[in-house]
């Protein structure tokens, strides 16, 4: 027998002994390309701290990657020779700050579960989704920031599908909890926009924008603004005190019957100074039909009309009704200073006036709107002035 086969025997009768001593404390095996299997009764196993360079525990194909230890104590992972993932009995964090992603683009974990999210730096989410009863929060004095230049800084979505439930109730977002200060003076705001205009600015700020491709808005009513009472749900016990509507209406106390009312008020107006009705003014044109008045339909909306009739045959007014809240008051001024001629006539189940009054220059007809018990609507003449 050679003496290399010798040494061979020898050494595997050394490895035999020690891996069968009942305490032993050391084994060092030198000079073994393979080890098919080792099995270890007692432990721990103890190897070298190694470096990220030179991991203790690698694979034979990539020696370079694997794990090592450093102070701390801390279990350090690392990859083609530097330090990516390190473990500590706090944390388990990347190597260095920004040096790791968590999953990829198509390679996902399927939940995660958190009791805290932390960041310092910018986060780039392209989607988060919230299943039944699940909620995102923050913690008292903390705040959500939006602020992207030049895209919008912050989108809701119903999921891509409309609201289309014809009955019950539906909140798009609601704050669950309130204002509710003891005492003292403190103030809170839903929401604050600080726009910034110099003198030459002809730039646009909207608080709240409500827009319809297809609809154009008057059915039904839309309250862009509204404050009330008695309950926290605005679709049950809800009693308004105020609100602001889609038709321009603005209504302050109970509503009313008519959602097309431009303003209405439960109680006294009181104006500290003069109280101005904005004017409103109308230019009929000559419809160049000889010997035939040209009639004008006024909406009713206005509560002041000033018209100028520049029809030489004369020009006949008449009141719409549609959208008319009973107790509507207009007036109509003829402004006219030519011959021709304004004239404001009784019309079948529209408008009645004492009889036919041929206004001049200054001469006024005063109207006001009611409704009979069939809800049937007309203007009635309340007064006249010949000027």
């Amino acid at each position: 027998m050679t003496s290399r086969r010798l040494g061979a025997v020898a050494g595997l009768v050394v490895l035999f002994v020690a891996l069968a001593a009942a305490t032993p404390s050391r084994l060092a095996l030198y000079n073994l390309t393979t080890l098919a299997r080792l099995t270890l009764t007692q432990g721990p196993l103890l190897l070298p701290d190694g470096t990220a360079a030179l991991p203790s525990l690698a694979g034979s194909t990539y020696p370079t990657t694997g794990l090592f230890w450093s102070s701390g104590p801390t279990l350090n992972w690392s990859v083609s020779g530097a330090a990516e993932l390190q473990l500590t009995a706090a944390a388990l964090a990347p190597a260095v700050t920004g040096g790791l992603t968590l999953g990829t683009g198509s390679l996902e974990f399927t939940t995660v579960f958190a009791n805290n999210y932390t960041t310092t730096g910018v986060v780039s989410n392209a989607g988060l989704t919230l299943g039944a009863n699940e909620w995102v929060g923050i913690n008292a004095g903390a705040a959500i920031v939006f602020g992207i230049p030049n895209v919008s800084g912050l989108a809701m979505s119903t999921g891509g599908a409309d609201y289309t439930h014809t009955s019950g109730d539906r909140y798009f977002a609601r704050m669950q909890t309130g204002f509710s200060p003891a005492s003292g003076s403190g103030q809170w705001a839903m929401l604050q926009v600080n726009p910034t205009f110099n003198g030459t600015s002809s730039a646009v700020s909207y608080a709240l924008v409500v827009a319809s491709k297809t609809n154009d808005l008057r059915g039904g009513r839309i309250e862009l603004l509204s404050a009330g009472t008695t309950t926290d749900d605005a679709f049950t016990g809800y009693s308004r005190f105020f609100a602001l509507t889609n038709h321009g209406a603005l209504l302050l106390g109970t509503s009313p019957s008519d959602s097309y009312v431009r303003a209405h008020f439960a109680a006294a107006l009181h104006a500290e100074t003069s109280f101005a009705v904005g004017a409103h003014v109308v230019t009929v044109a000559n419809n160049t039909v000889g010997a035939s008045a040209n009639t004008e339909i006024l909406s009713g909306y206005r509560s002041l009309y000033l018209v100028d009739c520049n029809d030489p045959d004369g020009c006949t007014m008449q009141l719409g009704t549609a959208g008319i809240e009973a107790g509507a008051i207009t007036r109509i001024i003829s402004i006219t200073t030519s011959a021709n001629t304004l004239t404001a006539a009784s019309v079948a189940s529209v408008q009645h006036v004492a009889s036919s009054f041929t206004m001049g220059t200054n001469d006024v007809i005063s109207l006001q709107f009611v409704r009979n018990r069939s809800g049937a609507g007309i203007w009635l003449e309340t007064g006249r002035s010949n000027n």
